[in-house]
């Protein structure tokens, strides 16, 4: 909880892949992030379907 009090100019996340933290801070990474995100969905998708 401190640390989100913390102001600073850039996000960060953390990568599970890769047990580190990423800073959030040019356009290339957001991308990565976003491709990141949207295969993550594609997995959770297929594998929602395979339940029903």
């Amino acid at each position: 909880k401190f640390a989100e009090t913390i102001p600073r100019p850039f996000s960060v996340r953390y990568n599970s892949y890769t047990q580190s933290i990423e800073v959030l801070d040019n356009i290339e990474q957001l991308k990565n992030l976003v491709d990141n995100i949207s295969s993550e969905m594609g997995t959770l998708y297929h594998a929602l379907r395979k339940l029903q």
